[in-house]
């Protein structure tokens, strides 16, 4: 029988054996039909993606405060990365490796927009997926060995709803896969969290099971909202799930936990979860867009990680959620982190328009070593004139777990130049990877990649390294929400990235690479 407890700043609700959970094993290698349905793209019906106003939003875009941006270059190291010039840039047009290494095409352009890149490296796999297809390249060769779309993987479990937002990881603590993704159907006010975890190690020949999990509950109560942006983590103990919940007008309200007991999923059970939603900040607004960390090591708490919302004068908080008894009675507390401010990014320049850069919610959150790393896009004043701009920059940190404290932050790029959806994935030789977007005036939207040693100075990066140019001027509303990283589970200091770059054509595309 489900039971309830109220938690100051959240609610929260257990459910054993979930409404819903409804497990189905599925075998990627079977033949598939020879005309699949299509995919199916409803209008999103929320008229604002964030936490405001898609109008009050697009004024904090469009009117970056000098002042603030300028602000923000106290107390925090800024890397100038090194603009391409145009000339540099017109010959741009072949992939440039950021080391020797695989470096191919990923899953090409499909009719959903923006890709939204993730990606997980097993030990002879890397498994990549964007909106609406996911496929399986081989790790050594880099070669695609398979190509689904979302709603042939999911099968009767996605039947009638937009499939969309994937994450996937690799669990190195039980040497499983794990892909998710949001479906919704406006329709019939359906929302769910659709979740498959391979059998075994490999992707290709050991099956896997598939899995929905109604999002419209908090345990067995009924809330009738969708979900949307969804976070995966995991840990020893659990997977751990994220979103924001929207109402199905226009309105977002919270963002919701879900715990769930990874032992029943991986045997193909109907999992048990906990739900703790209505996640509210030490300053007492609810949060947005909390994320949950790939842990390496098996600390006794859990992490997660949101960025406060930023105002006109920008923002200062980062915040630290840390989970205790995450699988019996759970308790999460929230502290905020004092960074230097950070505020919503320009859009990104490219030759005959601009990219979308969304705005300041971290990408992604890995734990490793007792620190937390996490990283997002703000607008940085690199120039020092009364008329001087911002750009779009990437900003990183690390924080450590178990007190809070902020060890280092860092901002990269430079005033002729935007960085934007930054990926950190920190490796197993304790290097730091930053994995981005960028774009100028003479440059197509590309993927490149910055690094830091252990050695190096405090919030200090090594040289931007060029993964995949842009070729076109990308004709589309939105560039994407985020970037795929992942840690080679079997080749120390290998990391994997996924992303979007401008491929043929004015359409995004996609670059799979290990660094």
């Amino acid at each position: 029988m489900a039971s309830s407890a109220k938690r100051k700043g959240s609610a929260h609700t257990r459910a054993q054996s979930a409404k819903g959970a409804r497990p189905a094993s599925y075998d990627p290698t079977l033949p598939v039909a020879m005309a699949p349905a299509p995919v199916i793209i409803q209008p999103r019906p929320a008229k604002s993606r964030y936490p405001i106003t898609t109008e009050a939003f697009q004024a904090l875009k469009g009117n970056v405060h000098r002042d603030v941006v300028r602000k923000a270059m106290k107390g925090i190291t800024v890397v100038r990365a090194r603009p391409q010039s145009a000339a540099a840039a017109a010959l741009l047009v072949a992939p440039m490796p950021a080391a020797p290494g695989i470096n191919v095409d990923g899953i090409a352009a499909t009719t959903s927009e923006p890709p939204d890149c993730t990606c997980a490296a097993g030990p002879g796999h890397v498994l990549i997926s964007v909106n609406s297809s996911v496929a399986i390249h081989d790790k050594a060769t880099g070669n695609s060995l398979l190509l689904r779309t979302l709603s042939q993987w999911f099968g009767a479990l996605g039947a009638g709803m937009m499939l969309f937002d994937p994450k996937a990881c690799y669990d190195q603590f039980d040497n499983r896969y794990v892909l998710v993704a949001m479906g919704r159907d406006q329709t019939t006010s359906r929302s769910v969290f659709l979740i498959s975890v391979s059998k075994t190690s490999d992707p290709m020949t050991g099956g896997w099971f598939n899995f929905t999990l109604d999002a419209t509950v908090e345990g067995k109560r009924k809330v009738n909202q969708w979900a949307d942006y969804p976070g995966l983590g995991y840990d020893h103990r659990a997977i751990y799930l994220t979103a924001n919940m929207f109402t199905w007008g226009d309105q977002f309200n919270y963002a919701k936990l879900r715990i769930i007991d990874k032992a029943q999923l991986y045997a193909g059970k109907a999992p048990s979860f906990i739900d703790i939603a209505k996640l509210k900040e030490p300053a007492g607004g609810y949060a947005f867009t909390v994320l949950p960390c790939h842990c390496f090591g098996a600390p006794n708490d859990f992490y997660l990680v949101n960025s406060t919302y930023p105002t006109a004068q920008g923002a200062t908080t980062i915040v630290l959620w840390t989970l205790t008894d995450p699988l019996g009675k759970p308790k999460l507390k929230p502290v905020a982190v004092t960074v230097a401010t950070f505020s919503i990014p320009p859009s990104g320049r490219q030759p005959g328009g601009t990219l979308a850069s969304d705005d300041t919610r971290l990408q992604n959150v890995v734990f490793r070593s007792g620190s937390v790393w996490t990283a997002l896009t703000s607008a940085q004043a690199f120039g020092t004139g009364a008329t001087s701009s911002a750009s779009a920059a990437v900003r990183w940190y690390q924080i450590e777990a178990n007190t809070a404290k902020l060890l280092q932050q860092g901002a990269l790029g430079n005033a002729s130049e935007d960085l934007f959806y930054p990926s950190v994935q920190p490796d197993s030789n304790n290097e730091v990877d930053i994995y981005f977007c960028q774009s100028s005036n003479v440059q197509h939207g590309s993927v490149a990649v910055a690094s830091r040693r252990p050695a190096d100075p405090a919030g200090s990066l090594g040289a931007v390294r060029q993964i995949m140019a842009g070729i076109s001027t990308y004709g589309g509303n939105r560039w994407g929400d985020y970037n795929g990283i992942a840690c080679d589970p079997t080749t120390p200091g290998a990391v994997w990235c996924y992303g979007v770059y401008a491929g043929p054509g004015g359409r995004w595309a996609t670059r799979l690479a290990q660094i």
